[in-house]
Order: C-alpha cells, then structure tokens, then sequence
C-alpha cells in the first residue's frame, strides 16, 4: 500500500481524508482523518477489515474491523463538518440492494450480507 498511495499528500491535509471502522472491543465507530490523526497504511486497512474475511488491525493496541459493520455510508459525519466547506462526496456501492430469494442457508448469508452493507 505504501508503494501506490502518496501518505505524505494525504497528510498534507491539502484534501480532507476520512476513514472509519469500528473498535472491536466497544462496538464503538471511530473516525480516523487526517485533520487530527497522521493517517498510516493501517488506519486504510482498518476501513475494510469485514469479518471473518479479514482480520481486525491493530492501531495504537485497540483492534479495528470494518466501520460498516456499524455504519456503512456514514455521509452525515462528512456532511455536518465544521467548518462548513463546499463537498465532493464519491460513495461507492460494492454491496446490491436488490437480489433475488435465497434458496438455501449460503444464499441467506450472502443475501443478508449484500442488504446489511448496501446502505
């Protein structure tokens, strides 16, 4: 990840950059951006860390899986920003609202998945 994405830029807080994922141990959402945090390889990690596919990621000895497990689109705390700056908000959907019935227990937990994370 260090070789294909410019930390030093994002860290220049030239653009905002938001992540978040949730801590294991509280349930709890935390954002990390960069306007309060020097955003690392791990904090990236952490946003797409979704049980039990991939392991939670350690961030200064708290644990971290994916933020959507609590929220998955969490355009609120971007748009209630203060201060208040124009917006140019990309969202990206990995997840189909609409699927057909499952048949079987596997097609449940791939149904359930795709509703859960499609918000």
């Amino acid at each position: 990840m260090e070789r294909l994405v410019d930390f030093d830029r994002i860290n220049s807080r030239e653009i905002r950059f938001s992540v978040g994922a949730v801590n294991v141990r509280t349930g709890n959402f935390a954002y990390f951006e960069n306007a309060e945090t020097e955003i690392r390889p791990e904090h990236v990690l952490a946003s797409g860390a979704l049980p039990p596919g991939f392991p939670s990621v350690e961030i200064d000895g708290e644990h971290y899986w994916d933020g959507g497990l609590v929220s998955n689109t969490p355009l609120q705390y971007v748009i209630e920003y203060y201060p208040r700056r124009s917006h140019l908000i990309f969202q990206v959907d990995l997840f189909p609202a609409r699927g057909a019935l499952p048949g079987n227990l596997n097609e449940v937990t791939e149904r359930d998945k795709d509703i859960r994370y499609s918000s």
